[in-house]
Order: structure tokens, then C-alpha cells, then sequence
């Protein structure tokens, strides 16, 4: 059998390399610089920070750290529009779409994503979470803290469609983390699209 190698685009607006430690940038670079260690393509869409006040060199558009492809798309408050508008042009290549599973990693409302089979979606929730917007998450969904997990379960998705894969603390912790987030993605081609009711 022929293995295929997963192509991931993971969406999440912060920045990991800024020095800041968001906890939901840590959270993804921590889980999918080990899924890029093992061999699988990433490519993470963040924003841009602005760097006009400060005397920062602002970062650059394209790089690539621990075999994760980093792209920047502009500032924060045009990051949801400045995706839609890659995923639509990307839509349209005539090699067809250049990945197999979009990760939205969730910190309030899920990104508008392509209502479709293929990519596949995971969905990675990190704080409270409206019932209205639970309806655009895709099952099964990561839970990354306790209370995301607690939000979840209160907005109707069924405990067992939840996956709780808190942030970690050691690299063992991590490895683990890292584990059921690739769990979750290699199911994905096995598991029939749903979304919650």
C-alpha cells in the first residue's frame, strides 16, 4: 500500500515567532511542528503583525520554521477576509485544491469555511463557543482547554464527538497532544462529514 502524504493548512490568525507566546499559537506550533517532524506537508496561515510604532523589523511574508510553511497574510482585522480570498483563489486552480485538511484553530467564531467534502475539515476550539456558531464547527472537534470542552458539550455536540487534547506542559504532554490532533486527522477520510445539529 502507498502511503499518501497529508498536506495541512492550518488557519490560525496569531503568531508563534513574535515572542509573545499566544497560548493558541504556542498551542498549534507545539502540535504541528511534531505532525511536520513526521514527515507531513504544513503550511499555517497567520496575520501579519503591524510593526509601523515600533522599532521591530516587521517579519517576513514567507518562511519556513520547523518544517512548517509560514505564510502572512496581513493585519489582524483583515485576517478572516484575507482567507476567504486565498481559499476562493485556491478553489480555483485547475490542479484541484492544493491541500487535504484545513485545521481552523477557534478562539471565538470559526472562520467561514467551504461548506465540502474535500479538504476535509478539524476544527480546534479554544475558549467559550456560541451555539449558533457551533453549527460550523466539524465533528469531530478538538477541544484545546478544559473550557472549550465545557463550552462544547453545553452547545449540544455530543461528548463523544469532542476531543480533549489540552495544552501541555512537558514534551512528552505535547508528543501526546500532537498524537490524537494527527489521530483525528488520519479518521477524517474515514469518518463521513457531519456537523452538528
Amino acid at each position: 500500500m502507498i502511503e499518501i502524504m497529508r498536506r495541512i493548512l492550518v488557519l490560525c490568525a496569531r503568531e508563534w515567532a513574535d515572542g509573545r507566546g499566544h497560548p493558541v499559537a504556542r498551542y498549534a506550533h507545539e502540535v504541528f511542528r511534531r505532525i511536520a517532524a513526521q514527515g507531513y506537508s504544513v503550511a499555517w496561515f497567520a496575520h501579519r503583525p503591524l510593526t509601523f510604532l515600533s522599532r521591530k523589523a516587521r517579519p517576513a511574508r514567507l518562511e519556513t520554521r520547523d518544517n512548517i510553511q509560514f505564510a502572512r497574510l496581513g493585519p489582524m482585522l483583515g485576517y478572516r477576509f484575507s482567507v476567504r480570498l486565498v481559499l476562493e483563489r485556491l478553489d480555483k486552480l485547475a490542479s484541484g485544491y492544493p491541500f487535504d485538511i484545513l485545521v481552523d484553530c477557534v478562539e471565538r467564531v470559526p472562520l467561514p469555511l467551504p461548506d465540502r467534502d474535500h479538504p476535509r475539515r478539524l476544527s480546534i476550539v479554544f475558549g467559550k463557543t456560541r451555539p449558533k456558531c457551533a453549527k460550523r464547527l466539524s465533528c469531530p472537534v478538538i477541544a484545546g482547554t478544559p473550557e472549550a470542552a465545557e463550552s462544547l458539550e453545553e452547545t449540544g455536540i455530543p461528548p463523544g464527538h469532542i476531543i480533549r487534547a489540552y495544552a501541555g506542559s512537558t514534551d512528552n504532554e505535547w508528543e501526546q497532544r500532537a498524537n490524537l490532533v494527527l489521530a483525528a486527522i488520519e479518521n477524517l477520510e474515514h469518518v463521513p462529514a457531519q456537523k452538528p445539529d
